[in-house]
């Protein structure tokens, strides 16, 4: 059966349309090789993301994103979008599940080719009998099934993540390829992160580190990037991390050393946010003869129906903003912190302490409450009434489809 989506007032069939191909360089692939966080990560919540190029000194659209959320405001699928000169045509579509628990169970990319979906990849999340997130497997379609691609495996310290081997799949047996090796400060933020080349004989040889800086805020300033040579790190390039009054980073700027070891600059990546403290867009721009020239755009989307209705008959889910203002004090803390948030309207909230593998520590809160300003505190116990290490944790706000997620840290 073909799919139709709505355009306007029309209806057309979806086709396939290639991807958009970027320029990239060795420099890039360094910055880009040691850029993913090991770590779990809290994205962006929207609705729908426009992704623009500049052309003749005007944003052009390109791609365009749709999400949809369950009723407990988890991501369960994205749609992606391409212009065909003035319609948008759907792309791909990811599907996500979760377990009984609400982690990541699998992730599958699915592409339009003739009006029908066909798979592409898949990615399956792996954990312990805890809860803890082992690693993941990723998988290609081929043929009618399923076809091992890598393997990602998590090694931990405690709550840490210590190390992390990729491995490819080679004539039926795991081989592996890759170490990243991480090493955390006292406070339990990253310290450095070292990636290794395993040789088939399982010898380790040296390629980039990238070391992590961060403020008094627990907020990361700076990454450094180096490449081994010579028996000793050389550095390569940085990224300056801006914030702020309210503590969101506003600019990212990417520099690399030039033959004479000074550092010049490459591209910035800049974030304007709403009176709400929402991120409404971002703009990449590049160095160029001696000034920032814009060439990418991202426009977020966060709750206008009207970002679906132009694009598919598909019926997705709102994401209103619900949680004005949330922060913690103090931060970092021992033994309690007091976590402290602004409600819009009346909602059912739920707060929840997670570790930095995704495992959630406790359930601070979990009722109905009215607009206005509230506040619950935290002790440094689990479910179990037990303390926990120091180090980085995250609580998370959830009111009803929003959520917001920040950092803390626990001393002792």
């Amino acid at each position: 059966m073909k799919l139709l989506f709505r355009l306007g007032n029309k209806l057309i069939p979806s086709v396939f349309l290639p991807g958009l191909v970027l320029a990239s360089n060795g420099f890039n692939d360094l910055t880009d090789s040691m850029n993913p966080d090991i770590s779990s990560t809290r994205e962006i919540v929207y609705q729908a993301k426009t992704v623009q190029f500049m052309h003749d000194s005007a944003w052009v659209d390109k791609v365009r994103k749709l999400n949809t959320f369950d009723s407990n405001g988890n991501l369960v699928q994205t749609e992606t979008f391409v212009v065909d000169e003035t319609d948008w045509i759907l792309k791909s579509k990811t599907l996500i599940d979760r377990d009984n628990e609400g982690n990541l169970s699998t992730k599958t990319k699915q592409v339009v080719r003739g009006g029908d979906y066909h798979n592409r990849y898949r990615q399956q999340y792996i954990y312990d009998d805890n809860g803890l997130a082992l690693g993941t497997i990723d998988q290609k379609w081929h043929r009618n099934n399923w076809r091992n691609k890598k393997l990602t495996t998590n090694n931990y310290d405690g709550e840490f993540i210590v190390d992390v081997t990729v491995s490819k799949w080679r004539q039926g047996v795991w081989i592996n390829h890759k170490l990243y090796q991480i090493s955390y400060s006292d406070v339990g933020q990253r310290d450095e992160k070292i990636s290794y080349k395993i040789r088939r004989d399982s010898t380790l040889i040296e390629k980039n580190k990238v070391s992590f800086v961060h403020d008094e805020n627990s907020a990361l300033v700076q990454k450094s990037y180096f490449s081994w040579k010579d028996s000793s790190w050389v550095e390569k390039a940085r990224v300056l991390i801006e914030y702020n009054d309210s503590n969101r980073p506003v600019s990212r700027l990417l520099q690399k050393k030039d033959s004479s070891g000074t550092f010049i600059n490459v591209s910035i990546s800049e974030n304007l946010y709403t009176d709400e403290g929402v991120i409404s867009s971002r703009v990449k721009s590049w160095w160029k003869d001696s000034a920032w020239k814009p060439f990418k755009r991202y426009v977020y989307d966060h709750e206008n129906p009207e970002s679906r209705a132009n694009l598919s008959a598909l019926d997705g889910t709102m994401i209103p903003q619900k949680v004005l203002l949330a922060k913690a004090f103090p931060n970092p803390f021992n033994p309690v912190t007091t976590i402290q948030y602004e409600l819009s309207s009346r909602e059912h909230i739920v707060i929840e302490i997670y570790n930095m593998t995704g495992s959630k520590i406790k359930t601070l809160f979990d009722q109905v409450q009215l607009s206005g300003i509230h506040s619950v505190a935290w002790d440094g116990k689990n479910t179990l009434g037990q303390d926990v290490a120091a180090g980085v944790y995250l609580y998370s706000i959830k009111a009803g489809p929003s959520i917001i997620s920040k950092k803390i840290i626990l001393l002792k």
